[in-house]
């Protein structure tokens, strides 16, 4: 993220794309070996259009060093092609819709314990390198009409991952569409800092960090609520209050934040990016910005609500965790040994086992014979 050429951030690019593979398989499985493929595949090609777009930028600037890349790069078309290559590559590693296909998958069946490294840190290090490029080295300055797009994009994002999250019935696939739709924000920071804005800076920095915590919390809650509750659907998460509540009020607490109500950071985060839609005069980005927040409540509200309602199951409440033995309670009674006669006399050394076997070999026989 902090490289200062395009070569070094495409290594490092690639460390982060093969480690993020090698963890999705964690654990095996044919659904994770399945999303872990389709990762790797999507990442190798990113890096291959990155770094085909790096070949190009050197080739009409002689260097890839992102200060010393002249602004007028995009006057030739092999600088516009290497730009144009550039992007589309960091897009497919953020990812941004409508290359998404690959991030639902990786993020609902990963391990519990890898899901959080992903949707909070391993997806934001591509957009660092990509607002890098676009803000702040060969297009300090981007054109308008390229800047709208890419916010077109992430508008986009923040509407299908918002819908897709709705419509989701299993409770990580609805997490993931999350991340696909809080991406989408983040993008919005190239139409806004591209015209001048300090205030999108300073809100895509909060939003980025308010988004990554509150959504690490919320994949490990709701990853042991999955492991307690012995289902991984959104309704098979009823009674989860009862059975876990610091699980439920953490979930509570996350959404909280990643819907943007005041105190939270997250709260912080969107109302610099509305300040900087007012400050240029882009007010359709502050429509997205609010209605990405009402999305986010809708779907958060539809994962709470059946933690909050009682378990129709009978016996639900008591019904222990996978993995996890009842002990067995008192049961009626059962039959005792038969009862054998005891000899009156006292016992001598060696008569009980003499007094059995008589008794089992000479049933007639009296007691003194034995």
């Amino acid at each position: 993220m902090l490289a200062g050429d395009l070569i070094t951030a495409y290594l490092m690019l690639e460390l982060v794309a093969v480690t993020g593979a090698a963890l999705v398989v964690l654990g095996g499985g044919r659904r994770r070996l399945a999303a872990g493929a389709r990762y790797f595949y999507a990442e190798m090609a990113a890096s291959l259009a990155f770094l085909s777009g790096a070949a190009l930028v050197w080739l009409a600037t002689g260097t890839v060093v992102l200060h010393e890349i002249p602004g007028t790069l995009t006057d030739t078309a092999e600088g516009r092609l290497g730009l144009a290559l550039l992007t589309a590559g960091l897009l497919l590693k953020v990812p941004v819709f409508p290359l998404h296909f690959w991030l639902p998958a990786a993020h609902a069946t990963a391990a519990s314990a890898v899901s959080p490294w992903l949707s909070a840190l391993v997806v934001k290090s591509a957009f660092v390198v990509l607002a890098r490029v676009w803000l702040t080295g060969p297009v300090e300055v981007p054109p308008a009409a390229a800047a709208q797009l890419l916010g077109a994009l992430g508008a986009a994002a923040v509407l299908w991952g918002g819908v897709a999250a709705l419509r989701a019935t299993e409770v990580k696939r609805l997490v993931a569409y999350s991340t696909v739709a809080q991406l989408g924000l983040l993008l919005l920071i190239v139409p806004l800092a591209g015209a001048g804005s300090d205030h999108a800076w300073v809100g895509g920095v909060v939003h980025a960090i308010a988004h990554a915590l509150p959504k690490a919390a919320l994949l490990m809650a709701v990853s042991l609520l999955a492991v307690t509750m012995g289902s991984t659907t959104v309704a098979g998460l009823a009674g989860a209050a009862a059975r876990r509540p610091v699980a439920v009020l953490t979930i509570g607490i996350s959404a909280v934040s990643l819907v943007g109500l005041p105190p939270t950071a997250g709260f912080v985060g969107k109302w610099y990016l509305l300040l900087a839609s007012m400050e240029t005069g882009q007010w359709w980005w502050a429509v997205t910005v609010v209605g990405g927040g009402l999305l986010t409540a809708a779907y958060l509200t539809r994962l709470l609500q059946p933690c909050l309602q009682a378990s129709s199951a009978p016996g639900a409440r008591g019904r222990p965790a996978p993995g996890r033995r009842r002990r067995p309670g008192p049961g009626p009674a059962r039959p005792g040994p038969r009862a054998v006669p005891r000899d009156p006399r006292p016992a001598r050394p060696g008569g009980s086992r003499r007094w059995w076997r008589c008794l089992s070999s000479r049933p007639s026989s009296r007691w003194h014979s034995c």
